[in-house]
């Protein structure tokens, strides 16, 4: 045996005597933490002192779940008034109430008020924290009562038989002034499809309805009697043309329709082949009338130039039907448009990926942070030396200005 390596080999065996003695009391300690009495009894004998209400209710709650919240803040909210730790428990309950709002604002934006609402009676009425409750559950009752006001008023403009497309829209625009996700998008869009989708209906029926009178009318023309007597004579009826060219050369809406109700009379040659012109003619012209406040409302929005109002502005120009005089105009626009916000879509994309190539031929080694720091540094003279830009904005404006022309 080596003498000299005795005292060594003794030095590692305290050494490892130090580790199992400091494990063995780590693992008792974590044994007796989890069998914590407070912990082992929080049905029972724990909720006896305020100490063990407020550790169960702490252990057992999720600020994520309404229901644990709830059942938190009843559980402290036992602990009497005069308790030393009663000031502990109002900190918890103005923490827990403020997350039930917190919940209840979600789901007051994701469209359920009656859940919003309802998570709110949660809060107990004897704290503070329910006056300011109590408070933004009238202000969210008000908004979601106007815009189910909005809402109706919309509908009504296009279900009564007035056909206000344009009024209906206006109105359901409103909807995107009120402070409530679902109602200033969820619902607005839906509405715009639901106004579109209506529009594009009755101008079906309408086209079938005055198919079906043609053909009607072409069939009692044929059946007629070459001695079929009219009840006025040919100077009647060309007297009635006359007043209804002059009714459609006024450029008003109410003497155009009332123009096509005198030529609609005329019946007989020599002047049945104008009227029909006539009829042809003005209706074109009501369409324009009609659909102009359309197209221009669209420009006014596409004129901003951000994508949300582009976006705007393709919808509002969509409703003109394509079997209208303006369709091929607005269709043009909408082309632009749609570049302009597929354009803004992709831009900050290419500017990141062009300066994180400037910023690399620097260092290589820059996180995607500073990229987007150095980005917003250099944006201004990006912007002003992007000749290509420049080119497509010339462009875009040669393309309208040949639209309009």
């Amino acid at each position: 045996m080596n003498i000299r390596y005795l005292p060594f080999t003794r030095w590692w065996h305290w050494i490892l005597a130090i580790f199992l003695a400091t494990g063995v009391l780590g693992v008792n300690a974590v044994i007796f933490l989890t069998k914590s009495p407070q912990e082992s009894n929080c049905n029972s004998e724990s909720y006896e002192t305020a100490a063990g209400v407020i550790y169960c209710a702490t252990i057992s709650v999720d600020e994520q779940d309404a229901a644990k919240l709830s059942e938190a803040i009843q559980l402290v909210n036992t602990i009497p008034q005069d308790s030393p730790l009663r000031s502990n428990a109002d900190k918890l309950i103005e923490r827990w109430s403020q997350a039930i709002m917190h919940l209840s604002q979600k789901a007051f934006h994701a469209g359920d008020i009656n859940k919003a609402v309802e998570i709110t009676q949660d809060i107990p009425d004897n704290h503070s924290s329910y006056q300011t409750a109590s408070q933004q559950v009238k202000q969210w009752q008000s908004i979601w009562s106007q815009a189910e006001g909005i809402y109706n008023s919309a509908l009504a403009e296009i279900e009564d038989g007035s056909k206000n497309w344009y009024a209906a829209l206006n109105k359901a625009k409103q909807l995107q002034t009120l402070e409530n996700d679902y109602w200033a998008n969820t619902k607005y869009y839906e509405l715009v499809r639901h106004i579109q989708g209506a529009r594009e209906n009755r101008e079906k029926v309408e086209a079938e309805k005055v198919e079906a009178e043609k053909l009607a009318s072409q069939k009692a023309e044929i059946d007629e009697n070459s001695d079929y007597i009219v009840s006025s004579d040919k100077t009647d009826e060309l007297a009635q043309l006359n007043k209804a060219r002059a009714l459609a050369n006024s450029g008003k809406i109410d003497d155009m329709r009332a123009a096509l109700v005198e030529a609609s009379m005329v019946i007989s040659e020599p002047n049945l082949k104008d009227a029909r012109k006539l009829i042809a003619e003005t209706e074109k012209k009501i369409a324009v009338v009609e659909d102009s406040s359309y197209l221009e409302e669209a420009k006014k929005l596409a004129a901003k130039n951000d994508e949300i109002s582009l976006k705007m502005a393709v919808n509002e120009a969509k409703l003109i039907g394509k079997d209208r005089p303006l369709y091929k105009q607005a269709n043009q626009h909408v082309a632009i448009w749609d570049k302009k916000i597929s354009r803004l879509t992709t831009q900050p994309v290419q500017s990141m990926q062009a300066t994180n190539k400037k910023v690399g031929s620097n260092k290589a080694a820059i996180n995607v942070n500073a990229a987007v720091k150095v980005q917003n540094e250099l944006q201004p003279v990006l912007d002003n030396s992007n000749i290509a830009e420049s080119i497509y904005q010339s462009i875009e404006k040669l393309e309208e200005a040949q639209i309009n022309y």
